[in-house]
């Protein structure tokens, strides 16, 4: 398993997935996601932009850009990690290069 794959294993304490895996997203923005009820990485991939941009606009976050978030986090709730991987390596920041 890559380190990757490990962290994406690993659940906090109330069950819930570390979106710090996703490009774009730390340990701040994690906590934010989840203290809004996303708590999962199907949560995540199934969350539209607006209500992303909605969240971040209400903790001052406004300026990052979600647009890849849910896509990325598809795949990792699918177990895709080639696939994930890839999408990644033609990201900078969490946004298409």
């Amino acid at each position: 398993l890559t380190d990757k794959q490990k962290k994406a294993q690993k659940k906090g304490p109330a069950g819930e997935d570390d979106y710090t895996i996703v490009e774009g997203i730390g340990p701040k923005i994690n906590g934010v996601l989840h203290g809004a009820g996303l708590i999962t990485y199907a949560d995540l991939a199934n969350t539209t932009l607006e209500k992303l941009r909605q969240i971040l606009a209400a903790n001052s976050l406004q300026y990052h850009d979600p647009g890849t978030w849910p896509e990325q986090s598809d795949q990792a709730a699918a177990g895709k990690w080639g696939e994930l991987e890839k999408l990644q390596s033609t990201l900078s920041g969490g946004k298409r290069k």
